[in-house]
């Protein structure tokens, strides 16, 4: 798994999409990350990314009032660099079968409504997918209390995509899943150009690992078994000997 760096700073970036109205209306909202640290508006949330990766991570958002409160999450794509692309679920109580949950295409910039009552929360995927280039990434996300606009957390998420040390240790070719959605079964091609073994290793959006197998060949197809896994979305890494590691995600439904 990529080793994730998170540094926190009061970065305020301008934008008036994301900017919360003044008042003393009561936050309803707390929000924590994928290792339950607290998450405070306006924080960012740094990332090391290889190219052509993809990078998912979650958010819990708790209702912590005595009234049920309806959310809605928005994105903003602040910089993306070229080829990248992002999209993001949301899921009630972390139940991918929840008829509120749903996930995202990446031209939608905002949720439907969720219906939060007290001690509920909604999960947040975020999900990035790096251009085959290096450079800097920026995506902004906001829940908000529809009625009360003030009542909200908004966070940046800073990708820095980085090709170093890549090309003198060799590199791994991936193709995409498929069937993707998974009929219970995926097949992914995989290559590794300056190495003859490697790992393969499934995640759930919690980080749960699903399926492992060694890879005991420089090239070829894995098969992978899906029908066991329960509905949503999973991380699929395959790693070459050299720790070169490519990432993809596979839906199951």
């Amino acid at each position: 798994m990529m080793k994730k760096t998170i540094l926190k700073a009061a970065l305020v970036l301008s934008s008036a999409f994301f900017c919360s109205a003044q008042g003393n209306a009561q936050v309803t909202s707390e929000m924590r990350d994928f290792y339950s640290n607290a998450v405070v508006t306006n924080d960012t949330i740094y990332f090391w990314v290889g190219v052509g990766q993809l990078h998912v991570w979650n958010f819990n958002q708790y209702n912590m009032s005595a009234n049920s409160v309806t959310y809605k999450f928005y994105k903003n794509n602040v910089s993306l660099t070229s080829g990248s692309s992002t999209n993001f679920c949301v899921f009630h109580n972390n139940d991918q079968a929840d008829p509120q949950s749903q996930c995202y295409i990446p031209t939608v910039m905002q949720s439907g409504n969720f219906v939060t009552d007290p001690g509920e929360f909604n999960t947040l995927v975020t999900d990035f997918t790096s251009g085959p280039n290096p450079g800097v990434s920026v995506v902004r996300y906001k829940v908000s209390d529809i009625n009360n606009p003030s009542d909200s957390i908004d966070l940046t998420l800073i990708y820095n995509v980085t090709a170093v040390g890549i090309a003198e240790q060799g590199s791994t070719t991936v193709g995409e899943p498929y069937p993707n959605p998974s009929n219970g079964n995926v097949s992914v091609s995989f290559a590794f150009s300056n190495a003859n073994s490697g790992t393969a290793v499934a995640t759930d959006i919690n980080g749960r690992v699903v399926y492992s197998e060694a890879i005991n060949a420089p090239n070829g197809i894995l098969n992978v078994e899906t029908s066991g896994w329960a509905n949503g979305v999973y991380v699929l890494t395959i790693a070459d000997e050299n720790g070169i590691a490519t990432r993809r995600k596979i839906v199951v439904e």
